[in-house]
């Protein structure tokens, strides 16, 4: 693997973790120590990826609020989502692959399969609505 895959992967994974305390905190406005917190990483490496989050149009930097996804970070981070979810799904179903291998093979395929590949796997799903734990997935 690059160093560039291992960024991307990193980054893709900060803009989940986004979505994730947004929806455990109910506000889209994070302070560094609860994204350091979640993401088990020191408050200095949060400051650096938002900062290089925030060049690349993903993150908006407040010091009063904190920090927020941007439309485009949002977007993006929901397209991840969106390929983990049928991804697991698919795994657990056709390869019968169950608890936490399931869900650490999942998160390394959500950042390498395509769009294309994600539609098919949905549509062999018969487009669910909600995955198995009742969780809505994005469209």
């Amino acid at each position: 693997m690059s160093l560039d895959h291992d960024f991307k992967v990193s980054a893709e994974n900060y803009l989940k973790a986004f979505l994730d305390l947004e929806a455990q905190t109910n506000t889209n406005h994070l302070p560094n120590k609860d994204l350091s917190k979640h993401l088990k990483v020191t408050r200095a490496s949060v400051s650096q990826m938002v900062k290089k989050l925030a060049q690349q149009g993903y993150v908006r930097m407040s010091r009063e609020r904190g920090y927020s996804l941007s439309p485009k970070g949002r977007r993006r981070a929901k397209e991840l989502l969106r390929a983990h979810i049928p991804v697991e799904m698919f795994l657990e179903d056709t390869l019968g692959l169950s608890g936490p291998f399931l869900h650490k093979e999942a998160e390394k395929m959500e950042h390498a399969v395509s769009v294309k590949l994600v539609n098919k796997i949905d549509e062999f799903l018969g487009q669910p609505e909600k995955d198995y734990m009742g969780e809505k997935i994005p469209r």
